[in-house]
């Protein structure tokens, strides 16, 4: 069977899992699905489409964030995910700058 097409503002976040990319979706019949790529790789497509990279495992799609600290995010489902210590001022910016305006 062959990759189905998604819409990006159907992704919450992807977490990678040692190789795999890990996709969680809003609400759906498959509410997660995975397959091997780098996370590095993903986020170089998917940052013009509104995702940030809030940790070396995670990236979420900004669309879908309730609360951003230095230490956390908050998403739409209410799940919780930890901020990179060492890069929350500059993943706070960069949330910042894509809600202005």
């Amino acid at each position: 069977m062959g990759k189905q097409p998604i819409p990006v503002s159907h992704i919450l976040y992807i977490e990678s899992d040692k190789r795999l990319a890990v996709f969680h979706r809003i609400k759906e019949e498959r509410e997660r699905f995975s397959y091997y790529e780098k996370l590095s790789v993903l986020t170089a497509q998917l940052e013009p489409f509104g995702f940030l990279r809030i940790q070396k495992s995670f990236l979420v799609n900004m669309e879908h964030i309730v609360s951003l600290t230095t230490e956390s995010v908050i998403l739409s489902n209410s799940t919780a995910l930890p901020v990179s210590r060492q890069n929350s001022k500059k993943i706070l910016k960069s949330y910042a700058d894509w809600k202005k305006p």
